[in-house]
């Protein structure tokens, strides 16, 4: 199996798909602007959309390698039977739960809405609440195919999904409000898992279940602590999340809008880096893993590793992020004032990348592992951080409770840091990367980029491209260096992992 370009050929779908969220985020602010009805349409969308699709990776990152270990055992059909069935009854007892207390939802998440948005923002969540019935069977389509090697076709699901969500956003959201476009989203989900559906059958794999096969928790057990362990990482950051919007809801209307857009400019490229090349890795997790030897220190040296990307990715944002939401954002009913709450959101949220890579490797240690006892009390340190951070920082308006979220994960890579102890000591090439950051600076500060031909566009990427190329050109030899450890240590053979 071609890991590589597999990663690369995800990679590029990702790339789109990342492209098309972030077109997505910028049709949203230009068509509702900021608004109380945007609030509560957002407000329904962080339970019926991004909590599903949350739902949705639990489910398929928990099940792949169980897929993958029954198949290698050779074994029969009642654990796909029995995932796929309590998978269903599962994901409709979710959509149940969210329609059913979507009033206590708003009320929890949002407590500052007056009542009339808090009504709104009822009805959309429950409008939208069958969607998590569709993310979830989602998810549980996606294992299959990934147990199996085959990635794109689920990858291009996604792409689907967002090109309907801008196609109704327009045809439906811009003419008839918030609630035409929610039904869009929902008929968008529908048409992501109906579509992978008939993938599945025409291969000739049931990802849906054929016959009721009795549910036996013994059967189940190894799916259930892994989804265990994903489904901690998943809560904590539901709960932060409900932590951040609680608290931006007490402030001026439209806040909560501002805080999203800011987020998710800042985080789209983290998480896209964080998740291509990696997935065709899971399939091979229960082959490699008795491979890698110290498994902690290799996880270690490659959070260092990760980190130094997000701390050049977090200096390429704080230089641009004035451009990029002129760029992207200021248009339509979007103003200048909410550009600069924006701007400056966007910088404190910058702050926290490298930790979010740095965590985001370490935690894996404790996925593999399959221990949620683990994932449980990383979650607590988050959010105790998190709501302190929140209380503490909350004069400063939305860029404060960014800087909060920032700090709370620097909290948490310091923490596993400590916990995740490993056999043999780690190396990082300290100099060299201060070195790297310094000749990044120079390459974006020292030239006056956006006075190139082409405009402030053109600029901002040929800007990034010498951050980038100057970075790598100092810090080259110890990349080279971390490669060849990896190489070694992933190899199947039996000698001694190298000393870096």
């Amino acid at each position: 199996m071609a890991l590589i370009s597999t990663g690369m050929g995800l990679t590029v779908l990702r790339t789109i798909n990342a492209a098309l969220g972030l077109l997505l985020s910028v049709a949203l602010a230009a068509v509702f602007g900021v608004s109380q009805e945007a609030d509560a349409l957002f407000v329904a969308m962080s339970v019926a959309v991004v909590l599903g699709r949350d739902l949705s990776r639990v489910v398929r990152t928990a099940a792949v390698p169980c897929l993958v270990e029954h198949d290698a055992d050779g074994g029969g059909s009642v654990f796909p039977a029995m995932f796929h069935g309590a998978t269903v009854l599962f994901a409709a007892g979710c959509a149940a739960l969210a329609w059913m207390a979507a009033p206590w939802i708003v009320r929890f998440t949002s407590p500052g809405f007056d009542p009339a948005t808090a009504q709104a923002a009822t009805r959309l969540l429950r409008l939208l609440s069958p969607s998590l019935l569709l993310f979830v069977l989602f998810g549980s389509a996606q294992a299959v195919f990934h147990a199996r090697r085959r990635f794109f076709a689920p990858e291009i699901g996604e792409t689907v999904w967002r090109v309907l969500a801008i196609a109704v956003l327009f045809a439906l959201g811009r003419r008839a409000g918030v609630e035409a476009f929610a039904a869009g989203l929902l008929l968008a989900a529908f048409v992501q898992w109906f579509a992978l559906l008939l993938v599945g059958v025409r291969c000739g794999w049931h990802v849906l279940p054929t016959r009721w096969t009795p549910i036996r928790l013994s059967t189940l057990r190894p799916f259930w602590l892994s989804a265990a362990a994903v489904l901690c990482s998943v809560v904590q950051m539901q709960v932060e999340g409900v932590l951040d919007r609680a608290m931006v809801s007490f402030m001026a209307p439209g806040s909560i809008a501002l805080f999203t857009y800011a987020q998710r400019l800042a985080h789209a490229a983290p998480l896209l880096l964080s998740t291509s090349l990696l997935m065709p890795w899971l399939p091979e997790i229960a082959r490699i893993r008795a491979r890698v030897g110290d498994s902690r220190r290799l996880a270690k040296q490659g959070s260092l590793f990760l980190a130094g990307l997000g701390a050049l990715l977090a200096l390429v944002i704080v230089w641009s992020a004035r451009d990029a939401v002129a760029l992207l954002l200021l248009r339509g009913k979007f103003d200048a004032h909410s550009a600069d709450v924006v701007v400056a959101a966007l910088r404190a949220f910058a702050l926290g990348i490298p930790a979010i890579f740095c965590v985001q490797c370490l935690a894996g240690v404790h996925i593999v592992e399959r221990n949620p006892r683990a994932m449980l009390r990383m979650g607590w340190v988050a959010v105790l951080a998190h709501a302190a951070g929140n209380v503490a920082l909350r004069g400063w308006g939305v860029p404060g409770i960014a800087l909060s979220g920032s700090l709370a994960v620097w909290c948490v890579a310091i923490y596993l840091w400590r916990h995740i102890r490993s056999e043999e000591p780690v190396w990082f090439d300290w100099p060299r990367f201060a070195g790297a950051m310094v000749a990044a600076g120079l390459a974006l500060y020292a030239v006056p980029w956006r006075s190139l031909p082409g405009g402030t566009p053109a600029g901002v990427a040929a800007g990034a491209l010498a951050a980038w190329g100057a970075y790598n050109v100092v810090l080259w030899p110890a990349l080279r260096r971390m490669r060849a450890y990896e190489r070694e240590a992933t190899q199947p053979t039996d000698r001694k992992i190298p000393v870096l």
